[in-house]
């Protein structure tokens, strides 16, 4: 199984800067392949389960951070984010995930040259050992923002809250995630935070359509990623891995150079759009999945 995704020779900057900051590393953990689906079921290591409901998923792509987070063996694991492979899995196992934006951790030079998705961090039960974990690990010296540092305890700061009901598609969360945004908000309110609803600030439809192709490029530059360094050919790699996966990395490749470039070069006016919002909030709080976790 290793030849599917052997053990690294040496660390990466996150790594590097995990064992500096003195944690002690236990385990490698599950995750969909090229981590592009929202749960972790793969041919090569199985079916990871989440702990809360063994018959439900822990997420993806880094679902096995979650899970070994959420069965305690664990207080905090290593995860990294592109679309929500640390978001998603805390989500559903009721977990503190942070993606961190570009520039404030050690990361490797991203497999798409032109538009690096995935930052890493961790995933943790509060807000405190993620926020520490933060502190232990971000970047000190040329880093793009100043460092966090260590929180002591709760901010006396009012915030203004956007509050984003509904998917990028329109579609509107089901039921229980509704109940569940609409608690939050009434804890929000009770505290003398300002919450109020707003809308997405770009072409929805035409983003997706942009980020759908973005998604696919960095699954296809993955795959050969992949190839290049465990030296299996193809047709074997498809053998090992979930159809799934693979149909994402083989529509990447289908993807003219021109349309990416296209694609890519929208990038920063959705970007600008996004940026503007927080004129007038300084936090968006929307739901990380429109439905629960899927069985």
């Amino acid at each position: 199984l290793d030849r599917v995704a052997p053990i690294a020779s040496r660390d990466g900057p996150m790594a590097a800067a995990i064992g500096q900051a003195g944690f002690n590393v236990l385990a490698r953990t599950t995750m969909s392949e090229f981590g592009a689906l929202p749960t972790s079921e793969t041919l090569a290591y199985g079916i990871t389960r989440n702990p809360w409901a063994l018959d439900h998923t822990p997420g993806g792509s880094s679902g096995g951070s979650a899970a070994a987070v959420a069965a305690g063996i664990v207080p905090m694991a290593h995860a990294a984010d592109g679309a929500g492979s640390i978001r998603i899995p805390a989500s559903n196992c009721g977990l503190i995930g942070l993606k961190p934006s570009r520039g404030r951790v050690p990361d490797a030079p991203g497999h798409l040259a032109q538009l690096d998705l995935t930052e890493p961090l961790c995933i943790s039960r509060t807000v405190r050992d993620t926020a520490n974990f933060l502190a232990s690990v971000e970047l000190r010296r040329n880093g793009v923002y100043p460092p966090v540092g260590r929180v002591d305890g709760p901010s006396g700061r009012r915030l203004r809250i956007g509050l984003l009901i509904g998917g990028l598609s329109g579609t509107l969360p089901d039921k229980e995630v509704l109940m569940a945004l609409d608690a939050t908000y009434k804890v929000l309110k009770d505290h003398g935070h300002q919450v109020r609803e707003v809308k997405w600030p770009f072409d929805t439809k035409a983003f997706l359509a942009d980020f759908t192709q973005i998604y696919l490029l960095e699954g296809a530059q993955l795959k050969r990623y992949l190839l290049s360094a465990t030296k299996l050919d193809a047709q074997h790699l498809a053998e090992l891995i979930e159809p799934a996966s693979a149909a994402i990395s083989a529509m990447g490749d289908l993807i003219s150079p021109a349309s990416a470039e296209q694609a890519l070069g929208r990038v920063g006016a959705y970007a600008r759009g996004y940026f503007g919002v927080f004129e007038k909030v300084d936090v968006l709080m929307s739901p990380v999945l429109l439905k629960p976790p899927v069985k």
